[in-house]
């Protein structure tokens, strides 16, 4: 059975209602027996990628380094979902990488391998977290392309 992570953007502007609405179908989810564990979590707009952040950056980086690892694998796309940038900062004399993340995400775990995530892109169709969810929620096979392919 599988579990699920949602990760929600602190101070997304305009996005409460929607936010909201996202954990507690998660929440649905769970108590319905749809799905083993949920876990929801909070993380910033963006994270330094540059050395020396902070350890709640390097644990969001090494996440989104296995996310990024598995849509190579799937030949996917997370862009521009998840979007580097390089700024420019006084403070810092210099320039450093970014990774703005999506106001939200979900994970979804089968076996503990990662098996699916939304947002992302193959080709030209987008899977959002609300068709992750919806799929969840019916117990529809095959969540995205990935699944129809084989």
């Amino acid at each position: 059975m599988a579990r699920i992570e949602l990760f929600t953007r602190t101070g997304a502007i305009g996005t409460h209602d929607r936010l909201l609405e996202a954990i507690e179908r998660v929440r649905a989810i769970e108590a319905e027996g749809r799905v083993a564990d949920c876990h929801i979590d909070t993380w910033d707009k963006q994270i330094v990628l540059d050395n020396g952040s902070l350890d709640r950056n390097r644990e969001v980086r090494k996440r989104f380094e296995a996310f990024e690892s598995w849509a190579d694998q799937h030949d996917i796309s997370l862009y521009p979902f998840f979007e580097e940038r390089t700024c420019g900062s006084p403070v810092i004399d210099g320039e450093r990488t970014v990774l703005v993340l999506p106001v939200m995400c979900l994970a979804v775990y089968e076996k503990g391998a990662l098996s699916d995530l939304f947002p992302h892109a193959a080709g030209e169709v987008t899977y959002t977290v609300a068709e992750g969810l919806a799929a969840l929620e019916t117990g529809t096979a095959g969540l995205t392309l990935l699944d129809t392919e084989e």
